[in-house]
This record gives structure tokens, sequence and C-alpha cells, in this order.
């Protein structure tokens, strides 16, 4: 059960660049630049009173990318740095909290991914998104009534997108309803087709259940989008011994904590060992 942030749960707002003007291009270079981790962010201007009043946002959305590059290497504690500086730059930019919500979900930190996804909530509550990613850190906590409770908002907000319905699968899954969730994960599936963590959703909820050849044949399908997934390797493993078959699944569950040595630790917290 993998969680991907760009398509099932942790889904990040596209973020959009707004490039200086010309005018303020040209003396961009009179200024120091401004270092956000590895990366050089230029003020567009040389005094107070040439400040536009749109830097601001314009700063928090330059940061906000590049933490986004950051957290894309896996760089969490950098990633936050520079999401703390769009937040001190545009207080009120949903974004950045929602971001660095992310990088802390990430780091296993979820009270502080919780905060963060609560205050973009109370600045955009509109946003699907952000109900989805808060679901994912009640999830990964523990807290399965409120993940539920923010996956359903997020498909009532956005019932055309599969985040919210992969999300709530799985949170469903871990709290025992059984094959009564697959609906929820059949919808992601229609809505994200091709996807390969939404396979290995349904794969863990077939496996909870215990129909063990559904959850195989789920867990294939995810390895043949993305071979190298610790979560389908190990789901897969463990359907594998539950049919018998002990040598082929302890192969894929071998694979499983070569891919992510703490696999085992991790599919322990959502019901699952060998």
């Amino acid at each position: 059960m993998i969680v991907n942030w760009r398509t099932t749960g942790l889904t990040m707002t596209s973020v959009v660049i707004v490039c200086c003007a010309p005018a303020l291009q040209a003396r961009a270079e009179t200024k120091p630049p401004v270092e956000c981790g590895a990366v050089q962010i230029v003020d567009s201007a040389t005094t107070l009173e040439q400040l536009p009043a749109s830097l601001p946002a314009i700063t928090a959305v330059s940061y906000t990318k590049r933490g986004d590059q950051l957290q894309q290497e896996k760089n969490y504690d950098q990633a936050i740095a520079c999401y703390t500086d769009a937040i001190d730059a545009n207080p009120d930019y949903a974004v950045a909290y929602s971001h660095r919500g992310i990088a802390y979900y990430q780091k296993e930190d979820y009270d502080r991914a919780i905060a963060d996804q609560t205050k973009a909530i109370e600045l955009e509550p509109t946003e699907f998104r952000y109900y989805v990613n808060r679901g994912n850190a009640h999830r990964a906590k523990g807290d399965l009534a409120r993940a539920i409770a923010d996956h359903s908002k997020a498909i009532e907000l956005r019932p055309d997108h599969g985040g919210g319905y992969n999300g709530r699968c799985l949170a469903r899954a871990q709290s025992g309803e059984g094959l009564a969730v697959i609906t929820d994960c059949d919808r992601a599936i229609q809505l994200l087709p091709g996807v390969a963590a939404l396979y290995d959703t349904r794969g863990y909820a077939y496996l909870r259940a215990g129909k063990f050849q559904q959850a195989i044949a789920d867990y294939d399908q995810a390895l043949k989008l993305s071979p190298q997934l610790p979560e389908s390797l190990f789901g897969r493993g463990v359907a594998k011994r539950r049919l018998g078959q002990t040598a082929v699944g302890d192969a894929d569950i071998a694979a499983a904590q070569k891919a992510d040595p703490r696999i085992v630790q991790k599919m322990a917290k959502v019901g699952i060992v060998p």
C-alpha cells in the first residue's frame, strides 16, 4: 500500500511560477540573491520603494517551487525550509502549507503534517487535495475515523478525482471493513487508470479481506507498472505465502526488503505480517 503524492493522496497542487516583468528582471542583478536550499532566488527590486505589490506572492511561489524540487529529491528538511520561507513571504499562501505538510508526512511527523493541512484548509476550504492530504496523515497516525471523514469530504468536493476514493479505500481497508471497500478502489482506478499505486491499494484491500488470488492479480498489475514497489512486492509475497506458495512468497518479501529495509515494520503498522 504505497502513497504517491502525485496522484493518489499526497497530491501537490500545480505550482505556476510567475515571471518578473522585463523591467524588473533588468534590475534584478543589482540586489544580492536570497538563498533557499541550494537555489538562489533573486528579489526583483533594489529598494523598499521599488518593491512591486505582487512580489511577496511571486517570492512565495518561487520558494514553493524549489521546495517541490527538493521534496522530489527526498531532501525533506531542505524542502521544509523552503516552504517555511514561502510562508514567511506570504502567510496566506495555502499551497506552501500543504506542501510543507506533505514533507512532514514523508518524515513521519504526522502531527505537523495535520497542522499544516488544516491551515491550508482554513485558507482554501474548497480545495479537495488538502483534505486528501490530511486524511492520509490521520490514517498514518491511526485515526481512521478522521481519515475516512476527510477523504469523504474530498470526494464531495471533487467526485471526479480518484485521490479521495483511493485514500478512503485505504483507510476503510485498514479499519477492517472487508470487501465493502472495493467499490472505492474500483472508482479510483476508473478515474486514474494506469497508476500503479491504485492497484497496490486494491491489492492491500483484497489481502486484508482474505482474497489472496485477487490480491496477487492487483499486485502483479502494480508491479507491471512500477516493478520495484516494495509494498506491492511485500503484499504479493504475503498473499502467496497464505496460499502455500512459500518459496516464491519469501522471494517477493526478500525483494521488498532489499528495495526498502523498513518495509516489514511499515507493513506491520497497517496489519500485514508474513
